[in-house]
This record gives structure tokens, C-alpha cells and sequence, in this order.
């Protein structure tokens, strides 16, 4: 007996996982069948992709450009094997995945499931392709997840850009932190040999000096274990939610964050709809596009009261999860039926309230960490100074 897991849904569009044990693939599909369920998804339980410890992610990009390839060669009638064969040549860097799709294929797998079974691949996408296999759109499906990544892509690199400047000043100040101690105070060390004549800022900077100095390869390793578990931390569950729900109550940047998410919310199901995507289906795959636990976790309650008859913008405005605005336009979208219309114009307006978001962000980071760094190197500066200051009135 072989364990297969199996993602279905049943006549009400639950979405419905679990897992079975039968002889062959095909005896499994027949018995969840006979249980009412309509499969999305089956496979074996053990995986080689999950025993892949060293996995490059995919950039939002590259996703882009595999989606359009593939939609301009479904589109066009082309042998899917042969089209997949040419993009394994455009695109050297996942030579290895594409290979692993067509032998899926080969074996008589959908490509929705070839994707998946790589591993390398966002869930999103393969969850989309299959949603486009079952309402047999799937190039439509992929244009429209192409333009979903390319906006992903340009949004991420505007808020990379913004945290350039931060990062140029962060790296600045510690260079000189690095001078003035290695440098500036190692040769004029003596000065600061009567401890207790010391002004008390000359006292604070000195043990902080000492410290670096004496401990050095302490303080280097103590910083790689915080970043280490800085990274680990935020994976954990209890932990991300409150970081995220942090992240949306802060002054300006909470604001952006909103906007960033009502953005990706209305452009998301906009697609969605457009790529015939039951509501439900989409509020389930919009838990892994918002980028946020407290969010996800407002939208799973909202799909609960959807299920039990509530319009989307009631139970939306319930949770407390878009401003007004927003709620607004999706009420008049569902009363006039023209929903993924309003969608499409909610998502131009907030295009520009995040672009207007992150230029407010840099005015205000950009003199904010200037100051942080005057601050810092004023305290320094003075710190150093005024013992030669009062051993110069001394001597006068």
C-alpha cells in the first residue's frame, strides 16, 4: 500500500486536504471520488523535493517571464514539451526544475501538478494553473499571473530602493565608529589614562571602546547568532503575527503597509476573477498573496462568513481589514455586478496611494538617519574631545 495526500473540493467549493492509502494512484483518485469530492491535486506522500535541503528561490521575475512564456506557447497551440524544452534554453538557471516538469509530464502528470512537484515553484502559481485546468483557461491563468509578478517584482524593488539609503548610513556610521577607534583613540590613548577626572560622556565611550576592543571577536559573533535568530524568529508563527500586527500599527509606515496590502488584496482578486477563480478558492489562495498574519488571519474569518451567505465587502467591513474607500467601491462592484471592474480601479488608485507611500517614507528616513548618525558621531567627537579641552586649561 502506498500514502498519497490530496488536495479536492467538495459541492459547496470547500477546499478539502487529506490523506489515503491505496495500491495505485488511480485506485485513490476513484475512492475520493466516491466520497463526492472533485480532485485539484493527488500525489505521493514521500518526495524527493523534500528531501531538498539547498533550494535557490525564485524571484518574482523570473516567475514573471516563465508564466509569459508559457502562456504565448499555450496560446499558440505549441507542443507544451517542446515549448518547455525551449524555455530550458532561454533560462539556464532552473535548467534542473524545467527538466523535472517535462518528465512529469511524460509520466502523464497535469502541468499544474508537474509544477508543484519541483518544489520550486510559489504555491500561488500552482494553485492557479491548476484552477485554469479545471475551467480549461490556463493560458489566460498565466498571463494573468505574469502580470501579478511583474507588479510583485516592481513593488518589491521600490521598497528595496527605499531601505538603500538606511542601509548606505547604517554601513557609514559603523565605519566610523571603526575609525576614530582604531585610529583617532589608539593614538591618543594616554590622555585617557586618569579615569577619574574623566568627564562621565569620556567614561560611557570608553568602556563601550574597551569592550569592542578587547572582545572583538565576541561582538562579531554575538551580532551573526542575533541576525541568525533574528531570522529565525520571525519564521515563527506567534512571533510573525505579532511583528505584522506591529508593522500595521506603527505611525507612517503602518499607513504604507495597509496600503501595500489593500494594493495587493484588490489587484490579487481582480485576477482572480478574471482567471474564473471561484470567490472562495481566491480568498483561500489571497492568504498566501497578503504577506501578513494578522491580515490572513482576517481574511480566513471572512471567507467563514461568505460560506454562511455574507457579501464579500460585509464581511470584509467585519473584520475591520480595508478602509472605506475600499469597502465602498466592493459594495457598488457586488450591487451593480461589475465587481472585478471596481477591483481593477481600486487597484489603480492605491498603484499611486503606495507610490506616494514610499516617497513620504524616504523624506522622512532620509533626515532621520542623518540625525541618528550626527548624533552619533557628535557624542564621539565629544566625548573625545573634552579631556584635551580641559588638559588644555590646565595647562593655561
Amino acid at each position: 500500500m502506498q500514502k498519497f495526500i490530496y488536495k479536492a473540493y467538495d459541492s459547496s467549493l470547500n477546499i478539502v486536504t487529506g490523506e489515503i492509502e491505496e495500491e495505485e494512484i488511480e485506485l485513490a483518485r476513484e475512492k475520493i471520488k466516491v466520497k463526492g469530492l472533485s480532485i485539484i491535486d493527488i500525489r505521493k506522500k514521500t518526495e524527493l523535493k523534500n528531501l531538498r535541503v539547498f533550494k535557490r528561490k525564485m524571484k518574482n521575475e523570473e516567475v514573471a517571464a516563465f508564466c509569459g512564456q508559457m502562456a504565448t506557447i499555450i496560446n499558440a497551440g505549441l507542443n507544451i514539451i517542446n515549448g518547455l524544452e525551449i524555455i530550458k534554453m532561454q533560462n539556464k538557471n532552473f535548467k534542473e526544475e524545467i527538466d523535472s516538469i517535462i518528465k512529469y509530464i511524460r509520466s502523464g502528470e497535469t502541468l499544474g501538478t508537474s509544477i508543484e512537484a519541483t518544489g520550486y515553484f510559489p504555491k500561488l502559481l500552482t494553485d492557479m494553473v491548476k484552477s485554469g485546468e479545471l475551467s480549461g483557461n490556463v493560458d489566460e491563468v498565466l498571463f494573468n499571473m505574469e502580470e501579478y509578478y511583474e507588479r510583485e517584482a516592481y513593488l518589491r524593488s521600490k521598497v528595496k530602493n527605499a531601505s538603500i539609503y538606511p542601509s548606505i548610513m547604517l554601513f557609514v556610521s559603523i565605519a566610523m565608529l571603526l575609525f576614530f577607534n582604531y585610529f583617532i583613540f589608539g593614538k591618543l590613548g594616554d590622555i585617557y589614562t586618569d579615569n577619574e577626572n574623566l568627564p562621565a560622556i569620556t567614561k560611557v565611550l570608553l568602556m563601550f571602546m574597551n569592550i569592542i576592543n578587547n572582545n572583538f571577536a565576541q561582538v562579531i559573533l554575538l551580532i551573526v547568532l542575533l541576525v541568525i535568530l533574528a531570522r529565525y524568529i520571525k519564521k515563527v508563527g506567534k512571533v510573525k503575527y505579532l511583528l505584522d500586527t506591529m508593522l500595521l500599527r506603527l505611525p507612517v509606515i503602518g499607513k504604507l503597509n495597509s496600503d501595500i496590502i489593500t494594493n495587493r488584496f484588490s489587484r490579487s482578486m481582480a485576477i482572480f476573477l478574471r482567471s474564473a477563480v471561484p470567490i472562495l478558492t481566491a480568498f483561500e489562495s489571497m492568504e498566501l498573496v497578503i504577506g501578513n498574519m494578522n491580515i490572513a488571519k482576517r481574511i480566513a474569518a471572512a471567507r467563514s462568513e461568505i460560506v454562511t451567505g455574507a457579501r464579500i465587502a460585509d464581511s470584509l467591513e467585519k473584520e475591520k481589514m480595508l478602509d472605506p474607500l475600499a469597502l465602498e467601491m466592493l459594495r457598488i462592484g457586488e450591487e451593480t455586478g461589475k465587481l472585478e471592474e471596481m477591483l481593477n480601479r481600486l487597484t489603480l488608485i492605491y498603484d499611486k496611494r503606495v507610490e506616494q507611500g514610499i516617497s513620504k517614507v524616504m523624506a522622512l528616513v532620509e533626515p532621520a538617519f542623518t540625525l541618528i548618525i550626527g548624533l552619533i558621531v557628535g557624542f564621539v567627537v565629544i566625548g573625545m574631545a573634552l579631556p584635551i579641552l580641559q588638559m588644555s586649561n590646565t595647562i593655561k
